[in-house]
């Protein structure tokens, strides 16, 4: 992060527009324009990383996503157990993080 500390104001609008469009493809097709249910802020991150990382196949393909997020929320890495306990110790997350990005692929 210290790197990026000066970027400049396309960049900034470059990451903005990315997040946006992220954020716009959570809601329509993983969410399917209905209000969020109740999620752990450990999933919405892995929601978030696994789209992101996968953006451009995402928005190339028709794959469904609301199908992902199930197949995400079923996954043993974000059970009750698993994300009751220990979920900011770093392997934990990296491995949440990379299933997430498995998934959405």
């Amino acid at each position: 992060m210290y790197e990026r500390r000066k970027i400049d104001s396309k960049e900034i609008e470059k990451i903005d527009m990315e997040f946006r469009e992220v954020i716009s493809i959570i809601y329509n097709r993983v969410m399917l324009k209905k209000p969020v249910k109740k999620l752990s802020k450990a999933v919405i991150e892995a929601l978030y990383v696994g789209v992101q990382r996968n953006l451009t196949s995402i928005k190339g393909g028709d794959m469904d996503l609301h199908v992902k997020l199930e197949e995400l929320l079923e996954d043993d890495l974000f059970s009750k157990e698993a994300l009751s306990e220990g979920i900011g110790q770093k392997k934990k997350v990296i491995d949440r993080l990379s299933r997430a990005v498995e998934i959405f692929s």
